[in-house]
C-alpha cells in the first residue's frame, strides 16, 4: 500500500523501519557480483546510507565540488537542498573497520565505480560531471537514452 502511494505521488505518513546491517552488506555484495551498473548502484547506496537518504543531493553532487581534507581524512561536497536553495557540506569518512566494512566504505565505492564501473565520467562545456549519473534513472526504474 505505501509503495502504491509513492508511485501515485500521494503523502506517507508511515515510517519504515531502516536495513539490518548485514542485509545492506549481503545486498551490496550482491550488486557488485550480479548487476551490469553494480558498481555505481554501490557508490550510491553507500552514499544515501552516509547520507542518510538525501538521495536528491547525492544525484545533484559534482565532482567540482569535490574535496579531499587530508588534515581530517575525509572526502567533503557542497551539498545543496534543490528544494530550499540552502547549501552545505557532507562528508564521507573512509568505513572499512571492520572485515566487510568495505562494502559499505563509501569511498572504497566511489572508487571501485571510477576504476571498474561502466559509467563515462567526463564534464563537457556548460555541463558539470556527476558523481552518480544514473541515479535519477537508478531512482525512477527508466532506462538511460
Amino acid at each position: 500500500a505505501t509503495a502504491l502511494a509513492i508511485k501515485k505521488g500521494a503523502k506517507v505518513t508511515k515510517k519504515h523501519v531502516g536495513l539490518v546491517r548485514k542485509t545492506l552488506l549481503a545486498m551490496l555484495l550482491y550488486l557488485v557480483k550480479h548487476s551490469d551498473n553494480g558498481y555505481e548502484e554501490r557508490a550510491v547506496i553507500a552514499m544515501l546510507y552516509h547520507a542518510v537518504g538525501r538521495g536528491s543531493e547525492v544525484a545533484a553532487t559534482t565532482w567540482e565540488s569535490a574535496e579531499w581534507d587530508d588534515d581530517k581524512q575525509f572526502l567533503l561536497f557542497d551539498w545543496g537542498e534543490i528544494k530550499t536553495g540552502q547549501q552545505y557540506i557532507m562528508t564521507l569518512h573512509p568505513n572499512a573497520d571492520s572485515e566487510d566494512g568495505w562494502l559499505l566504505c563509501s569511498i572504497h565505492s566511489i572508487a571501485c565505480n571510477l576504476i571498474c564501473g561502466s559509467t563515462v565520467y567526463k564534464a563537457s562545456a556548460g555541463h558539470s560531471c556527476k558523481v552518480a549519473p544514473s541515479l535519477p534513472f537508478l531512482l525512477s526504474g527508466e532506462k538511460e537514452s
